[in-house]
């Protein structure tokens, strides 16, 4: 198999993975559409087939599908980093710096006037980081980081969980489920940026403007511990070949994903039956990531058989439109859950939410499959893409501009 055919068949699942973690981050942002950010409904009373819904989701589906994405993020970028070094272009840093800058003003953008559970701002200054300090290191060295500040993420863990909202936090939940459903636009937007939950605990004397400074230095000090290390195991894996021919290592790759399916859904699902910090450790700590391989390797396995390739093929449709199908996730949610659409936050349960998810995600699906045989790439991708190489890509598929002239003719 030649150099460009490995090319296009690295890009086929990729892309697929895409849109599979697209789906996943989906079902677990629902909890947040629905429920707020820091709503916990561990401690809500809801009904029997809601309850099992919100741990379904819980297990399978929140904290596993956003490192899948970050994963796929730094595997990317080392594959576009060679790609550009191909074309003989040894000023790539320029280009990628336009390109995170131009995601971190999306993200900025998305998280001001759509919705505050944004992930491009943190992505586009990942990418910086990882651009200046980890793309040309040797692949041990981004192991040992990520190894490193993975250790001490899941340290950080301990006893995360099982703790109820205190007070301040239970009244911030009510102000916002009030103005979520019923605030105009403006009102809402005023909501999220101005009236925050704070984050750590200080003393009350201190000036509000002292405590909030801090709380963003302890937030900026923290975040690479549990935002780094997935990023930094997609540049491992991309720098390692380990996926570029998947079809070598079919046999390793089935024993992943059955040793990560085995320990990864137990550990996420071991809170259910036991309460304790250790136990709340591995399961929010360690759980996700092994997910995250499962589900990684398990997309590998799909690729192998013409069944799997077909199941995988709309997702694929869905992951080369994944900036414009991220976008408009959060465009129809907040029109669904919040007070300028239909206002249905707080109101429809955890099961509900994952039929809207389910119902939408068909529909970008089909409208992914039928864009992407018209046209080379989505509108925010347009827009993203001309802002990092700085001239217009192409945009309608030549075969359709050729019918074009023919019907015009």
């Amino acid at each position: 198999m030649d150099t460009q055919r490995l090319q296009v068949d690295r890009m086929i699942w990729l892309d697929q993975a895409r849109g599979i973690a697209l789906f996943g981050i989906l079902l677990a942002n629902m909890l947040l559409f629905q429920y707020g950010m820091w709503e916990d409904l561990a401690f809500k009373p809801l009904a029997s087939y809601d309850h099992w819904a919100y741990e379904w989701t819980r297990i399978f589906a929140v904290g596993s599908f956003m490192p899948l994405f970050a994963f796929l993020f730094g595997y990317g970028m080392v594959l576009m980093r060679d790609r550009l070094e191909q074309r003989g272009m040894v000023k790539y840093r320029r280009v990628f710096m336009r390109r995170f800058l131009l995601l971190a003003v999306f993200g900025y953008l998305h998280s001001y006037f759509i919705w505050d559970g944004d992930i491009l701002l943190s992505y586009g200054i990942v990418g910086i980081v990882l651009l200046f300090l980890f793309i040309n290191r040797q692949p041990k060295t981004i192991l040992i980081w990520a190894v490193s500040l993975f250790a001490v993420y899941v340290l950080m863990c301990f006893g995360s969980g099982g703790v109820e909202p205190d007070s301040e936090l239970t009244a911030f939940n009510e102000r916002t489920a009030e103005v979520m459903q019923g605030g105009s636009y403006w009102e809402i937007v005023s909501h999220r940026a101005n009236d925050v939950v704070p984050l750590f605990d200080f003393d009350d004397s201190l000036p509000e403007w002292m405590a909030g400074g801090l709380s963003f230095l302890l937030l900026m000090v923290l975040a690479p511990f549990f935002t780094l290390p997935p990023f930094l195991i997609g540049l491992y894996a991309a720098k390692k070949k380990w996926l570029h021919q998947p079809r070598l290592h079919v046999k390793g790759i089935r024993r992943a994903f059955f040793a990560a399916l085995t320990i990864g859904a137990p550990l996420k699902a071991l809170p259910l039956v036991w309460s304790d910090p250790a136990v709340y450790m591995l399961s929010e700590g360690v759980g996700p990531l092994v997910l995250t391989c499962c589900y990684v390797t398990g997309i590998m396995l799909l690729t192998r058989s013409a069944w799997g390739q077909r199941v995988l093929k709309p997702f694929g449709a869905v992951g080369r439109l994944s900036l414009t199908n991220y976008l408009m996730q959060s465009i129809v949610m907040t029109s669904v859950f919040y007070g300028y659409g239909l206002g249905l936050y707080g109101k429809l349960g955890v099961l509900a939410g994952i039929g809207i998810a389910v119902l939408l995600f068909l529909c970008q699906m089909a409208a992914s499959m039928w864009w992407i045989k018209r046209f080379r790439i989505g509108p925010f991708e347009w827009l993203w893409r001309l802002g990092t190489y700085l001239k217009p890509p192409a945009f309608i598929k030549r075969n359709m501009t050729a019918k074009g002239h023919s019907v015009a003719k």
